[in-house]
């Protein structure tokens, strides 16, 4: 069931917990990528599930959450998940970001350690000036999803975040990421603030004093980030 948490800044953020009755297990907070909302990691969930209690959040601009009208930055929406774990009673969590998510998780990590265990970053930077560089071509075409809705767009946006290798060795793959509805968000504007976001954010060295134990995952062939 979702649950809404107001936020100091104006708006909603929408979120989930899944398997909260199982007291035993730990509990795990999932950060999606631009324009993603939570049913992102649904393919994931079957196996995740199994070990842990997972808080699943509508980053905002996306899913349920409000969208967004003016410029947010990637500290900002680390503490919308600080909003999310305080409504949920959560004092401390494992943290798995991916993508601009993970830029969250870093944020999260960075400036309130006490609340995150441990980290997973996937497919993440720790942005311009310490990480690679991020190609014009990628730019462009990220650009052009988020400004071109619709079924065109959702085939583009799983073709670019699979490497060249990946699609010829499973040419279903494609199809079987679209039918399951793991697609961007419909709005273009909250889509392109997030991106905005992502693309201006830079840790400034900070990383180095993150303290959680943290697992760094990322593709040999990586065309997106």
């Amino acid at each position: 069931m979702s649950r809404t948490v107001e936020l100091t800044r104006g708006g909603r953020v929408a979120y989930e917990l899944v398997g909260r009755h199982r007291v035993w297990q730990p509990w795990v907070v999932l950060i999606s990528g631009v324009g993603h909302d939570r049913s992102s990691w649904e393919p994931l969930l079957p196996s995740l599930r199994r070990v842990a209690r997972i808080v699943l959040v509508d980053n905002h601009g996306v899913g349920e959450s409000d969208r967004l009208r003016s410029h947010v930055t990637v500290g900002g929406m680390a503490e919308d998940i600080i909003a999310v774990l305080d409504d949920a009673g959560l004092s401390k969590v494992h943290v798995v970001g991916a993508s601009l998510g993970g830029m969250i998780a870093q944020e999260l990590a960075i400036e309130h350690p006490r609340r995150v265990r441990r980290l997973v970053l996937a497919s993440t930077t720790p942005g311009w000036t310490e990480g690679y560089p991020f190609p014009l071509g990628n730019a462009m075409e990220l650009w052009r999803q988020i400004l071109r809705p619709g079924g065109a767009s959702r085939r583009s946006a799983v073709r670019y975040a699979l490497s060249p290798q990946t699609r010829q060795g499973q040419p279903d793959l494609v199809e079987r990421l679209t039918r399951q509805g793991v697609i961007p968000s419909p709005d273009p504007r909250s889509r392109m603030l997030q991106a905005a976001a992502g693309t201006s954010y830079t840790n400034r060295g900070r990383d180095r004093t993150i303290t959680a134990a943290t697992l760094v995952m990322h593709g040999t062939d990586d065309p997106v980030v």
